[in-house]
Formats: C-alpha cells, sequence, structure tokens
C-alpha cells in the first residue's frame, strides 16, 4: 500500500511508452477518488493512457480511469469493490489508526530485494488514510472494460473468475515474477484489442 514506482524493476522498465509515478506527497486525503484526483492532476493522465496499477494502485487507477474517460483499465492484483477484500485484512484494518508503521517500516530492511525499497519510504499517514479508504470505497460507476491480472494464491483479494489467473502466485505477484505477471497482462489486454 505504500510502495512507491521501485517496485516496478526489471521487466516493468522495458515496456516502452510505460509510467512509473510514485504516490503524491500525502496532502491529506481521505478517499481514493480524491488520491486519483491528484496522480491525474500531477501526471497529466488523458483518456488516452491505459491506467494500470497494482494493489492499491489498481483501484486508484479505475478511478484515474473513470476521471478522465479512459476506455480501458488494467488491475494486477487489484480489487473492483472492498468485498474482494479477505476478511482478515477487513479485522486488521481497525487497527490502522494505532498500528506502528513506522516500525513495520523499519523491519522491512530484512524483506527480500525489491519489496525491501519499495516499502521503506511508506508514509505513515499515507498507509492509515488508504487502509481505511480502500474499505470505505465506493468504486465509480466506470464504463470502460476493465482486464484484471490476478494470482490465486493472494491471501490479501479474492481472485475473481474474470481475472487471467495467475497460478501458485501470491498478491506480489508483480514484484515476484514480474515477467510472468506482464505476459499475463499483456494477453489479457490483447484479448480486447489493447497493446501494453
Amino acid at each position: 500500500m505504500g510502495a512507491d514506482s521501485s517496485m516496478y524493476g526489471g521487466a516493468w522498465r522495458a515496456l516502452e511508452h510505460a509510467a512509473f509515478p510514485d504516490w503524491p506527497a500525502y496532502r491529506g486525503e481521505r478517499t481514493l477518488r480524491e488520491l486519483a484526483r491528484r496522480v491525474v492532476d500531477e501526471n497529466a493522465v488523458t483518456a488516452d493512457d491505459l491506467p494500470c496499477g497494482v494493489s492499491l494502485g489498481g483501484m486508484v487507477a479505475l478511478e484515474v480511469a473513470d476521471l478522465v474517460g479512459a476506455p480501458h483499465a488494467a488491475l494486477v492484483s487489484s480489487a473492483v469493490h472492498p468485498r474482494e477484500v479477505r476478511n482478515l485484512w477487513r479485522a486488521l484494518s481497525v487497527l490502522a489508526p494505532v498500528a506502528p508503521i513506522g516500525l513495520a517500516r523499519r523491519l522491512v530492511r530484512h524483506a527480500p530485494g525489491r519489496l525491501r525499497g519499495t516499502l521503506r519510504g511508506a508514509d505513515p499517514p499515507f498507509v492509515r488514510a488508504t487502509i481505511r479508504a480502500v474499505l470505505d470505497w465506493e468504486p465509480p460507476a466506470y464504463t470502460g472494460r476493465v482486464v484484471r491480472v490476478h494470482g490465486d494464491r493472494d491471501a490479501v483479494l479474492r481472485c475473481t473468475t474474470s481475472a487471467t489467473n495467475l497460478p501458485g502466485r501470491g498478491h506480489l505477484a508483480a514484484i515476484t515474477h514480474a515477467s510472468e505477471t506482464i505476459d499475463a497482462l499483456r494477453r489479457a489486454l490483447a484479448e480486447v484489442d489493447v497493446a501494453l
């Protein structure tokens, strides 16, 4: 949830015409819609772009697509509704206001590879606010086409039948299995005549 653009390394950086913006500096946004508005404004996103995101980024990408009128959105290990958040994570979310996120951020220095770098800079107020925002989220009435790629062993979000399945992969497949995730995303987009 606090991951930055460094999670998109290696194979992701080989994608032509792709941009990997960091989250805007937190200014008290309380909804995913408010966060999406900042992403649109600060990155000049238009209807000609393909909003794509992982986890929280996918939910924000859906909001971005709705705001700019993009005909497609791509979600990886993400949700289109808060009911797709697994119950354990819903239960843990009540601890968000008092969670020692600063401590957790320091502990990730022991995490493997790219995960360590992406979470080290997580802003605790941003993380707390977005945890609440996800569970309070009222998804947009987006009328474009949503393409989804999802690991079937995701412990955070339920994998739905509408997603291109990544067998044996978890919530962090975009980091742990980047090339495989990109290939699945390409296949899913090709089905709706969109190139990645």
